[in-house]
């Protein structure tokens, strides 16, 4: 099965070009990478061009309200220059859909910029991808391993759980919690659903979870392979991050958890104060 392999680029060319590089060497399975660069303020689009130029034939398209210009379905790299900043759902949906409108892939994956993958890591996850669907009665979602890029050292297994008492996110099932796939590498066939554009970062890949579910999606994880992770290295280009964290924890909680806003509030709330006075203490200690 071909697999399209959908990132997501704002003011990060490097990442970008280093995660297209490290794809161009997949072996063993047919693929297509779409990159959408999400109105990046910087050069960003120029420089990706530069390189693509160097390496490989690619099509340039212009997105902009749900309408496509200028594609050339020659290429098996496309580089998509959306016209506004919709966000992380928002950047992804338009990929899935000019995958669903305009190639013929068999799988899609989501995959952040900010990742490098080994050459043999999208035959390994098509492969797994075909077994699971065989004995499973439910459509398949899959994700893989996290690497931290820098240390080398596993950051999860593919799942990630979010407590529902205190809104943090742990690597086991702390209870009570929701269980997700990271957002950072999702595969899942050419029929998936769209990420909810009321989430323009943070908590999108447990929302998306949700919908997953209703849609009669099962979440899966394979150990074989696994993705390496600058973690964070895009959203570090991101101003007001904690006003974009809160508003989208509320939203989620308010949306699916209601009953829980209550704990939550008095959870973060202590929390606050835990830190604040732990920040005082090493300030106190470093000088004085």
């Amino acid at each position: 099965m071909s697999v399209a392999v959908c990132l997501l680029n704002y003011n990060s060319f490097e990442d970008t070009i280093e995660c297209v590089d490290s794809l161009i060497a997949q072996k063993g399975v047919a693929f297509s990478i779409i990159i959408v660069d999400n109105c990046s303020t910087n050069n960003s689009v120029l420089e990706i061009e530069k390189y693509l130029e160097k390496k490989t034939f690619y099509s340039t398209v212009v997105w902009s309200e749900n309408k496509i210009f200028d594609i050339n379905a020659t290429s098996n790299i496309y580089l998509i220059k959306s016209l506004k900043n919709g966000g992380f759902s928002a950047g992804n949906n338009i990929a899935i859909q000019f995958v669903q409108k305009h190639l013929s892939s068999d799988l899609i994956l989501l995959l952040n910029n900010d990742t490098v993958v080994a050459s043999n890591f999208l035959f390994i996850m098509n492969t797994e991808f075909k077994r699971i669907q065989k004995y499973s009665k439910k459509k398949v979602a899959l994700g893989t391993m996290e690497v931290n890029y820098f240390t080398k050292k596993k950051t999860h297994s593919g799942f990630q759980y979010l407590n529902l008492f205190c809104g943090y996110v742990f690597n086991i099932p702390i209870i009570p919690s929701f269980k997700y796939i990271c957002g950072a590498c999702i595969m899942l066939d050419n029929n998936a659903p769209l990420l909810d554009e009321r989430y323009f970062l943070y908590f999108d890949d447990v929302e998306y979870a949700k919908t997953l579910k209703q849609k009669g999606y099962k979440l899966y994880k394979t150990e074989l392979t696994y993705y390496e992770h600058k973690l964070s290295a895009s959203t570090s280009k991101i101003s007001n991050l904690t006003d974009v964290y809160f508003q989208s924890m509320w939203r989620f909680f308010k949306r699916n958890y209601h009953f829980f806003v209550p704990l939550l509030y008095f959870a973060r709330y202590v929390i606050n104060i835990m830190l604040k006075q732990s920040k005082k203490n090493y300030i106190m200690k470093k000088y004085y």
